[in-house]
């Protein structure tokens, strides 16, 4: 969805979470293409348009996701290391809550840890991340909103690796929007295309804040689960990453890299 009468972008207020909601909402008949976007304005359906992108990276809906460290490279839950630096050292919110799953096996309260005790742990298994529930304060158990999802944008995974600076964040990860929907807490959960889901090996990693910085020049995450990114950002890293998995040897990843770029970023 992009442009409005009203402004740089159609109001999504009341969150549309797909076409045939906005038709009913509007009353009026639109067709959006599998790129997201009005058919008859899409770059992509009609090359010979002109699509003119703002500045603002919240039009194009490329989104970052600040994602906890798992000892098990997201290949299941947190082991022991993962546990003590989430749980013990960090205490990050949701680590921390006696209805958490990681956190009750270390309590004694169970003998062991289902697959998917959090959303990092569905990355690249269920192609699956969401916006997250607030934990603390008056609206606690109720789900965060990602007000802008375009089907056939990228959401980048990043990290920090234990005792290291917040500059060394890395993306170690993405997959295609494919889809997105509300789950039981009212959180935005996004799907991405199985396909093109791809974590990156350990060796080809790169950092995040080489393609983004804070509109003041910094490279602190700070609050907030998600940063929204545009496609210029997008289309350097995809370029870079693509270039370093081809060094390292990396063909089949590489090949990935390749096809999103071909598909959904014009390349």
């Amino acid at each position: 969805m992009r442009l409005s009468a009203e402004g740089s972008w159609w109001n999504r207020s009341n969150d549309f979470s797909d076409e045939e909601s906005y038709k009913r909402r509007c009353g009026t008949m639109i067709t959006l293409c599998e790129h997201g976007y009005l058919r008859n304005k899409c770059k992509f359906c009609n090359p010979e348009l002109t699509r003119v992108i703002s500045k603002s990276p919240f039009i194009d809906g490329n989104l970052a996701f600040k994602c906890n460290w798992l000892d098990t490279d997201y290949e299941g839950p947190c082991g022991k290391a993962g546990r003590r630096w989430n749980i013990y050292i960090k205490q990050f919110p949701w680590c921390t809550q006696p209805e958490n799953p990681c956190y009750q096996y270390e309590m004694g309260l169970r003998k062991e840890i289902p697959p998917y005790p959090c959303y990092e742990t569905e990355i690249f298994s269920k192609s699956e991340y969401g916006a997250g529930v607030n934990h603390r304060g008056p609206r606690k158990g109720i789900g965060r909103k990602i007000r802008y999802v375009v089907p056939g944008k990228i959401a980048l995974f990043t990290t920090v690796d234990p005792g290291k600076r917040g500059d060394t964040r890395y993306i170690f990860g993405f997959f295609v929007i494919k889809d997105d929907y509300i789950d039981g807490y009212g959180a935005t959960k996004i799907i991405g295309y199985p396909e093109y889901t791809l974590k990156i090996p350990r060796d080809s990693r790169l950092r995040f804040w080489e393609f983004y910085r804070n509109s003041d020049g910094s490279m602190v995450w700070g609050t907030g689960l998600f940063r929204y990114l545009s496609d210029e950002s997008v289309v350097r890293y995809l370029e870079r990453q693509r270039e370093v998995l081809i060094k390292n040897e990396h063909t089949k990843e590489a090949k990935v890299v390749e096809e999103v770029m071909k598909k959904f970023y014009g390349d």
